[in-house]
């Protein structure tokens, strides 16, 4: 019986050995892999955060070109146009110094973004009262294909009464399209004449000389409005 168990301690000796072996090589393998597997992920982990860094950035960077006043006095958002207005006048950025400018792009087709602005303007100007006397507001199309003169005319008609709508030439609306930093692109663009337009949708204020003074989105309130309009105009 003594020479079994010994025998067996022998086995157990040699069986047992070799799994302790193999346990520790897999605990350092898994141990490697951890590692290997943690460095990865935070290496990943710092390049995402810095990529969101600079998306981040680059937006306020992008911001502040397009709507921050220059400390030099040079205009940056507006300037000169030459466009013809819904009762088919010629009318350039001239026709309308000495009054502030509330200025807003879009288009007579558009199903929501455009009459809510509008409307938002509309309603911001009934508050004003005597105010809304030195305000002109000016609705300038980035459809110029379908939004003639007419069409803008009565188009218009729902809106504020004072309401100037501009139109013109393509390059033309290119043109000043460009000079307010204004996006738009047309979505189904191989439909004539049942397509999209996706564009930016900003309120601009500008002074009667017809520099820039500052902006709020579409879906503002009358009542944000009201207060831009109290904060520029005396």
């Amino acid at each position: 019986m003594l020479t079994l168990l010994c025998c067996m301690e022998n086995v157990k000796g040699i069986v047992l050995t070799p799994i302790v072996a193999n346990m520790r090589c897999l605990m350092n393998r898994y141990v490697y892999l951890s590692v290997v597997v943690l460095v990865i992920l935070l290496s990943f982990g710092a390049l995402v955060l810095q990529q969101i860094r600079t998306h981040e950035t680059e937006n306020q960077n992008d911001v502040a070109v397009v709507y921050q006043k220059p400390s030099t006095g040079e205009v940056t958002i507006g300037g000169k146009f030459s466009l013809i207005d819904q009762n088919g006048h010629s009318k350039t950025d001239l026709d309308f110094r000495g009054r502030y400018m509330i200025v807003y792009f879009g288009y007579s087709y558009c199903p929501d973004i455009c009459p809510m602005a509008l409307n938002s303007i509309t309603e911001a100007l009934n508050l004003v009262g005597e105010k809304a006397k030195a305000l002109q507001p000016i609705f300038i199309t980035v459809d110029p294909e379908r939004d003639t003169s007419w069409h803008l005319h009565q188009y218009l008609k729902n809106f504020y009464s004072t309401f100037v709508g501009l139109t013109g030439s393509y390059a033309d609306i290119q043109d000043v399209i460009k000079r307010y930093h204004v996006y738009a692109n047309k979505i189904n663009p191989e439909d004539a004449s049942d397509y999209l337009i996706d564009h930016s949708s900003i309120i601009y204020f500008m002074d009667p000389q017809g520099r820039y003074l500052t902006h709020c989105n579409h879906n503002s309130p009358p009542e944000e409005i009201v207060k831009i309009i109290n904060s520029i105009v005396s």
